[in-house]
């Protein structure tokens, strides 16, 4: 159950917005949301993301994680 999404991405109408010096951040990048039990990363991007210097598509967050996005 997904209560609410927070979006990342150059679109500006993202919830977390990243302007035109994130060249390769896509429009709608990635999406946190709460699945009812964790906090949750999802990737939508075609350039990808590094979580702990590994790719993921989808990941759970927890505490000193490090998002980067490609």
């Amino acid at each position: 159950m997904t209560l609410r999404e927070v979006t990342i991405g150059r679109d500006k109408n993202s919830d977390i917005y990243l302007d035109d010096r994130c060249a390769y951040a896509s429009n709608n990048h990635a999406t946190i949301y709460y699945d009812g039990n964790q906090l949750m990363f999802r990737d939508n991007s075609s350039n990808g993301t590094m979580i702990n210097n590994i790719i993921w598509l989808n990941v759970v967050l927890y505490p000193s994680v490090v998002v980067i996005l490609l």
